[in-house]
């Protein structure tokens, strides 16, 4: 029982001070570390995604809907522990049963930061007429041979016209090279349009998909745990 008890301990929750709102998603992991790092140091990285949007710098938010949301696992551990940092500095922990057939995958090695992501979609040509409340959001995930890959969101609105643009980018998270993206236009609650391209180890970029029209979004990420 003692050794159980140990695994379901999370941090206590706690509001940090931060220098300012806008913390990448390394920065965030420093902070989680430190408290995880109280508990047990043999926990590891198996998740991280933003939870809500991010800004164009790759950051938080100063918005109460904007956080970093990551998991760390444990080998031999039915549980983990799923935490969150708001942008006011709030940074909270809880534990889960973790299903039985699930096999986490330890988010390791030097990959590239949150603001440094940000730089690099940016720079690439914008599809899009929509100027308005442009945001990012941003997942690193594991492929199935253990490769770590971000998937980005870089979205663009027209609230009043109800026109939203989603160009979906695939990187390589250690060189930064764009693995793949998808363009998709929607005006009211009908896609408009969407072309989908993919290079793979710095091939020649091919045409997965070119539509228009309603219909399903087309995945052409790697296949992830």
């Amino acid at each position: 029982m003692a050794g159980r008890s140990k695994q379901l301990q999370v941090p206590e929750r706690r509001v940090l001070k931060l220098s300012s709102p806008q913390v990448s998603a390394r920065e965030a992991l420093d902070f989680a570390r430190s408290a995880i790092s109280e508990i047990d140091p043999d926990w590891f990285l198996a998740s991280l995604a933003a939870a809500g949007n991010l800004g164009l710098d790759g950051c938080l938010l100063a918005s109460a809907r904007s956080a970093w949301e990551f998991t760390y696992c444990r080998q031999g551990s039915n549980n983990f522990i799923g935490g969150f940092l708001f942008s006011d500095g709030t940074l909270s922990f809880q534990s889960q049963a973790m299903p039985a057939d699930t096999q986490p995958s330890a988010l390791e090695g030097n990959w590239l930061d949150s603001r440094e992501v940000a730089k690099i979609v940016i720079a690439e040509p914008d599809l899009s007429d929509l100027q308005e409340h442009k945001t990012l959001w941003m997942a690193l995930r594991a492929t199935d041979d253990g490769n770590l890959f971000w998937e980005v969101f870089r979205d663009s609105h027209n609230v009043a016209a109800r026109q939203r643009a989603r160009t979906t980018f695939g990187l390589d998270a250690l060189t930064g090279e764009i693995l793949s993206e998808s363009y998709e236009r929607w005006d009211q609650s009908y896609k408009i349009k969407s072309v989908v391209r993919q290079r793979w180890k710095g091939g020649d970029w091919k045409d997965a998909e070119s539509d228009s029209g309603d219909g399903a979004t087309t995945d052409i990420s790697p296949s992830i745990h």
